[in-house]
């Protein structure tokens, strides 16, 4: 399919039409399951009040913090720079990063709201939006310790949240707010979407991103509701007149194709690794090196059938939306130290010790987010961002191979699962991380 535009088109209708016509939804326990398109609309009502929690301080520009410092303005733009050079970030996920940092007003967040599927995802951008000003209209479980902690990033901010609850508002406190928010979004997509539709498409632009991640296969479950949230709102947008773009975070543990200077760049890598890189019979992290797509196979046994295809939808999804000609924000995220990363010890030490394989490095969640966050404005309000639908690209699959914040995996010598097993060990008695990156 990265040859032919038709067939990733074909390869991505298909696949999801498996998907939604395969898979059924479970009204409650005991019931019996109905088709999806059933399920959605089947809900005549949203069994969801509105609450909202409002910040009381003063907008920020882009922060990103760092090894105890937290940078901005020109010394981020050089900070960004050095990640360029060293070969984590590409230059066009740069140019947007600093387009951002440079001219942050030309995010105008003024009537655009900010549908956020997982507010609390340690890699989303809902930290960033509250500094900014932002609406944001936000799910996630209904744990009043999630909420607690959602509402301290809102606190010190200009910005809004509006957030599900189960009984109005009224005059609760906030400990109480905190009890009665949140929802399940598996069991209760229909009604979810009922009410985001309803709170999101008051305003004349909204952009929904999909931030939720999930073990095993309830990630594949979490990843189908969230395409309903996305085509349920896509489509009642376009009935109602209103401007919806959507918003995904790429994934490294996918197979997508790179820019060819990557794969040069891999090339040279294999040529300049130290002696005993050799010796651990690595495979070239490239597949069909000599063919004419350059393609980077980042699937790894470690993260499973599962994240493969639940990650897979979402881009069968993001290149479906945007031959519909809807803005798609999709850039790729690198493997961060994230709670559910280092919650697993093989995968804390595979981050601890991947930086011995240059140009890899792992990030805190804490500063990838803000940069992630800015490429997500740069593709919303930036006409001339490379990822427009407006511009052409030579493939439909092309949109992954954009602003690749991927850690150095784009242009490191070896696949990451050739080499898992050595960062892994690596990491147990040898932790490494570059100085000043």
């Amino acid at each position: 399919s990265v040859k032919s535009s038709s067939n990733a088109l074909s390869v991505a209708r298909e696949g999801l039409a498996a998907l939604h016509e395969t898979l059924e939804f479970i009204p409650a326990a005991g019931e019996s399951g109905v088709k999806l398109q059933d399920a959605m609309g089947g809900a005549n009502g949203s069994k969801f009040h509105t609450g909202s929690f409002k910040g009381s301080g003063a907008a920020k520009l882009l922060e990103v913090p760092l090894a105890g410092s937290v940078l901005s303005g020109s010394d981020l733009n050089t900070k960004i720079d050095q990640w360029v050079e060293y070969g984590c970030l590409e230059a066009d996920a740069a140019a947007a990063i600093k387009a951002v940092n440079n001219d942050p007003s030309k995010a105008s967040l003024k009537g655009h709201c900010f549908v956020l599927i997982g507010a609390g995802s340690e890699m989303g951008p809902f930290r960033t939006l509250m500094q900014m000003g932002a609406t944001v209209v936000g799910t996630g479980t209904g744990r009043a310790s999630r909420w607690t902690r959602v509402f301290d990033m809102v606190r010190d901010t200009p910005g809004e949240l509006l957030f599900p609850l189960s009984q109005p508002q009224a005059d609760m406190t906030e400990q109480q707010l905190t009890e009665a928010a949140g929802c399940d979004l598996t069991e209760d997509v229909p009604e979810l979407l009922k009410w985001i539709t309803e709170e999101a498409l008051k305003f004349a632009n909204v952009t929904v991103g999909c931030y939720v991640y999930m073990d095993g296969e309830a990630h594949v479950r979490a990843a189908l509701a969230m395409d309903l949230v996305v085509t349920g709102l896509v489509a009642e947008g376009k009935t109602r007149g209103k401007n919806v773009s959507v918003a995904y975070l790429g994934s490294p543990a996918t197979c997508y194709p790179i820019p060819s200077e990557c794969r040069d760049a891999m090339e040279k890598a294999k040529d300049e690794v130290p002696f005993w890189q050799k010796l651990i019979l690595a495979k070239p992290n490239m597949l069909d090196p000599e063919g004419d797509v350059c393609l980077a196979n980042g699937l790894a046994v470690v993260q499973g059938p599962n994240y493969a295809l639940a990650k897979t939808m979402q881009m069968w999804r993001a290149i479906l939306l945007r031959e519909d000609k809807i803005v798609v924000s999709t850039p790729m995220a690198p493997a961060c130290r994230t709670a559910s990363m280092t919650s697993s010890a093989t995968m804390s030490a595979f981050l601890d010790g991947q930086a011995h394989f240059k140009p890899l490095v792992s990030f805190d969640s804490a500063t990838a987010s803000p940069l992630l966050a800015a490429m997500l404005l740069h593709d919303i309000f930036w006409p001339d961002s490379i990822t427009h639908p407006s511009k052409t690209l030579p493939n439909p699959n092309s949109i992954f191979a954009l602003k690749g914040f991927h850690g150095g995996l784009w242009r490191c010598a070896w696949s990451p699962e050739s080499i898992g097993g050595v960062m892994a060990v690596l990491g147990k008695v040898w932790k490494y991380h570059p100085e000043g990156l």
